[in-house]
């Protein structure tokens, strides 16, 4: 287990609580805007600070996504809140990736990788990011590494 001692995931963290406030633009300041999960992993002497976030299709930039949106929001969002919602998700990854050097990671998930895939997929984007290989993980649901089962 990777997990640092006493820590879990914690489900819709907002971002003000993970990356340094001052460093965050203002529309990502808003106690609202989350990340799905977020743990702190110490891997070695590297402490890790990893956030995922499953996005649904009302994320895709596309005319799908537009519908997905009009539907979650039962017609009630505007192509305007739509298009706020995609500017703060590149503000999110651009933000962690800001602070990779630190530590900070952003684990995104597209809503058509298939649930089967979705734990390769996220170790796979763990490597590719951190540089860090992981070793010895026995299969494990993917919904372990981004939701505190408790």
């Amino acid at each position: 287990n990777y997990l640092k001692t006493g820590e879990t995931f914690r489900v819709d963290v907002p971002l003000t609580e993970i990356l340094p406030i001052g460093e965050l633009p203002n529309n990502l300041k808003h106690h609202n805007v989350h990340v799905d999960t977020y743990g702190v992993l110490q891997i070695g002497n590297k402490m890790i600070y990893l956030a995922g976030e499953n996005n649904g299709e009302q994320h895709e930039d596309s005319e799908d996504g537009w519908k997905s949106f009009q539907k979650i929001s039962r017609f009630k969002g505007t192509y305007k809140d739509w298009q706020e919602l995609i500017k703060r998700d590149k503000l999110k990854v651009k933000n962690f990736k800001k602070f990779n050097t630190l530590g900070y990671y952003l684990i995104v998930v597209p809503h058509n990788i298939k649930r089967k895939d979705r734990y390769h997929y996220i170790i796979g984007e763990f490597e590719s990011q951190t540089g860090i290989k992981l070793k010895n993980i026995d299969y494990i649901d993917w919904r372990s590494l981004f939701f505190n089962n408790q």
